[in-house]
């Protein structure tokens, strides 16, 4: 059995220059990111794995895997982990020196083709406030939290308070002393 039909005739249109933004990758399609590190609680000295995960419809292999890199702290290389509509990007991290350490938001371009446009999407900055044994008690963690949604972090010598989020629930202490 044969079938025959009329000639379909499209027209594929390239990407638009205006307003592509800096970075862009290629990607096609609409995605969402979010930026995560964990343990929540750490020592000086403690490797922190940060991943940054991209979920979406579209092209999703066209985004890489961003290195970070920040003074005062090693990074091992990130590695990418995929699957059907997801990237999950690991990347171990060394804090050596610094006290406070801001791991930068997250951001990723694509091109909407619903809205024939650019979107951006973000993921806050995470801050880190490290404790050196030095100048700490030989038990004194610190606690990982989101930037724009921490009121207070407050570290000193050793003992960490209960901080507050907006939603106004307590945290886990990071301290037995701190409780």
């Amino acid at each position: 059995m044969t079938l025959r039909s009329q000639p379909v005739h499209f027209s594929i249109l390239p990407l638009p220059t205006r307003g592509r933004p800096a970075g862009y990758s290629g990607a096609v399609g609409h995605f969402t990111l979010s930026r995560q590190a964990t343990p929540s609680v750490i020592h000086s000295g403690d490797p922190v794995t940060v991943t940054t995960r991209i979920e979406g419809v579209g092209n999703i292999d066209s985004f890489p895997c961003q290195s970070i890199l920040l003074s005062g702290v090693h990074s091992y290389p990130p590695r990418a982990r995929r699957g059907g509509d997801r990237l999950a990007c690991e990347q171990v991290l060394l804090p050596k020196s610094a006290t406070v350490l801001v791991i930068p938001e997250a951001r990723i371009s694509f091109f909407d083709p619903e809205a024939a446009r650019y979107r951006t999407a973000t993921s806050p900055a995470l801050g880190l406030t490290l404790i050196h044994p030095e100048r700490s008690h030989a038990a004194s963690p610190v606690v990982v939290v989101p930037v724009a949604r921490s009121i207070q972090v407050m570290a000193a010598l050793g003992r960490v308070r209960r901080p507050v989020d907006r939603l106004g629930k307590y945290r886990l202490p990071a301290h037995p002393a701190a409780a």
